[in-house]
């Protein structure tokens, strides 16, 4: 994700520096400020040509040169990115990945594809959209066939169906310009005849073990996130049950041999009663000490100048009875206060208790029990990372299979059309159409074959597509997504295409299928989305702003960032999310 983004005289902004984190961020700003601006540097500086922006354009007037500078962290190493173009487009490139010097262009984009786990042109197109809404021209849709077939397994068939394309051109350029050839028997044509047909029975046998081992490798995958999420739960149950034992230790540190036994989060409130009362009654205590410690004092003071009488009685004393009466008086004083003195001494201890027992219940309270993931835990977990790699190991040995099948089916193909070219000149001509007619079944079959594996392959990705419409806004049709990435939406059994779609259906539609394609198929963990609540009623504008708000929280999206000038809707998200935040650019760019 972007960590980092600074520009120098790019467009209206003469020096900006922005920061970044997980999560969602929403850049406020009023329209007309340059929030645009900041997604087009950025999706230049990063993906430079293949980002579509027109960056000599972009430089201020009156200064000779634009610079834009990005750090990108990513599992392979911390990548930053200097990019500067001058008024006349010559653009200059700095880079590095971690401790390693990215050279040239070739070095860059090799990095950034493997970084991405797709070509650049896809990856640049899924990770910026910077259309604002404005979907009247191709900005929407864009085929994504290629990057899906690589990501499903299925490249080298349309490899072998390019190739087949390939010997259906050279027949036909051989029909046109054939010569007499030598003659073959026909038990080799026979014999090529059943080889033919070994072969392409062996090549359905092979489309089905293909299909059921990409069945394997999904549920081998689903097994292994299913491990993967209990294995957090556990974790965190298990560090909450560590922070809980450590919370009943500084309890039992608090109160001594009188810590209660159990649940430290049951113990606590009966606990704080205890020693409230206790709190309470050695405050009475204290008060009531100190009342009677004045009682005594002032009987001293009569005593003291009573001149040999009684205060109380008016009776005649002697010398000898004041002077008992003044200690015995003194002593009751001494006792009194010492019990004054140890009454507040347990005030204070209690006090502290309590302070201590308040501070363990917030931490207590701040320690909810995780809930279980929503699935059923794998019978065994450390068995699931191997699993996934066999299956996909099975995978790749069955594509091989069927991809040398297809080359043997094209090869007995071309050596029957010339075995059967060889019978007869006269039938030179019949020949080279057979042939061509071969190549062709061959290419339309290893077409067919690819298509049907790449819907299979697509179907989850389409199934989650219209889950995701669903739950974002109801049943209001049903969104689709095809191998080739059209977008079409069934409604009330008819189906639209992209361009029947309302502009804030558009939008909504692009958002949802672009971001799961995202975390589907690249290793891309950000996406910038320029404005995209534009075009929407408020209803669906506050729906979509509530999804865009969660996006980072249940997927490997770990940073989305939007652009928008809806500052009440994005300050009202941020204050009740703590991976929402807010950045503001100034009004002002041009100062």
């Amino acid at each position: 994700m972007i960590r980092h983004l600074a520009l120098r005289n790019w467009r209206a902004y003469r020096v900006l520096t922005l920061t970044f984190g997980e999560g969602t961020t929403f850049v406020v700003a009023p329209n007309g400020v340059g929030k645009s601006s900041l997604l087009e540097a950025a999706a230049w500086a990063l993906f430079g040509g293949a980002s579509g922006v027109d960056a000599a354009s972009a430089v201020r007037a009156g200064e000779t040169n634009a610079v834009v500078e990005l750090t990108v962290a990513s599992d392979a190493g911390e990548l930053r990115v200097k990019r500067s173009v001058d008024q006349r487009g010559r653009v200059a490139l700095r880079a590095s990945l971690g401790e390693r010097v990215l050279e040239d262009d070739r070095a860059y984009v090799a990095a950034l594809e493997a970084a991405f786990g797709a070509p650049l042109s896809v990856a640049a197109r899924l990770t910026f959209l910077t259309d604002k809404g404005d979907l009247s021209s191709a900005a929407g849709e864009f085929p994504i066939r290629d990057h899906l077939a690589t990501v499903f397994g299925v490249r080298d068939l349309l490899i072998a169906r390019d190739a087949a394309t390939q010997h259906r051109k050279a027949a036909e350029r051989d029909r046109e310009a054939l010569r007499a050839v030598a003659k073959r028997d026909d038990a080799a044509l026979e014999a090529h005849r059943r080889e033919l047909e070994d072969v392409a029975v062996q090549i359905s046998a092979a489309e089905e073990v293909y299909r059921d081992v990409l069945g394997r490798v999904a549920e081998a995958q689903r097994r292994q996130e299913a491990a993967r999420r209990w294995a957090a739960y556990r974790q965190e149950v298990e560090r909450r049950e560590r922070e809980l034992a450590e919370a009943s230790a500084s309890l039992r540190r608090v109160l001594g041999e009188e810590a209660p036994d159990g649940d430290v989060g049951d113990a606590i409130p009966s606990v704080e009663d205890k020693l409230a009362a206790a709190l309470e009654r050695s405050r009475s205590e204290s008060a009531g000490a100190a009342a009677r410690a004045e009682t005594v004092e002032a009987a001293l003071d009569e005593l003291s100048s009573a001149a040999g009488i009684c205060p109380t009685c008016l009776r005649p004393l002697e010398d000898a009875d004041v002077e008992r009466a003044l200690a015995q008086h003194r002593d009751h004083h001494a006792r009194l206060q010492a019990d004054i003195e140890r009454s507040e001494r347990v005030v204070e201890e209690l006090r502290a208790k309590l302070t201590a027992l308040h501070e363990l219940a917030r931490q207590v309270a701040s320690l909810p029990a995780p809930d279980p993931p929503d699935v059923e835990p794998p019978a065994d977990t450390e068995s699931t990372g191997p699993e996934v790699e066999r299956a996909q190991e099975e995978q790749n040995e069955a594509a091989d299979r069927l991809e040398r099948l297809r080359v043997r089916l094209q090869l007995l193909t071309e050596e029957l059309a010339q075995a059967e070219a060889a019978r007869s000149a006269r039938r030179d001509q019949v020949v080279a159409f057979r042939r061509e007619a071969l190549a062709e079944a061959a290419r339309l079959a290893l077409d067919e074959t690819a298509r049907h594996l790449m819907a299979e392959g697509i179907v989850p990705l389409t199934a989650e597509v219209a889950h995701r419409w669903k739950r974002l806004f109801g049943t209001g049709g049903g969104l689709r997504v095809s191998p080739e990435g059209r977008i079409t939406m069934e409604i009330n059994g008819h189906r639209l295409s992209f361009s029947d779609l309302s502009g804030g259906e558009r939008m909504s539609a692009l958002l949802v299928t672009r971001l799961l394609v995202l975390t589907a198929s690249t290793r891309a963990g950000f996406a910038w989305l320029d404005e995209p609540l534009e075009h929407l009623d408020p209803t669906r504008r506050q729906t979509m702003a509530v999804a865009l708000a969660k996006a980072t929280r249940s997927s490997q999206l770990r940073q989305l960032v939007v652009t928008t000038y809806e500052e009440g809707l994005a300050r009202q998200l941020a204050a009740s999310a703590n991976d929402v935040t807010l950045s503001y650019v100034r009004s002002h760019p041009l100062a």
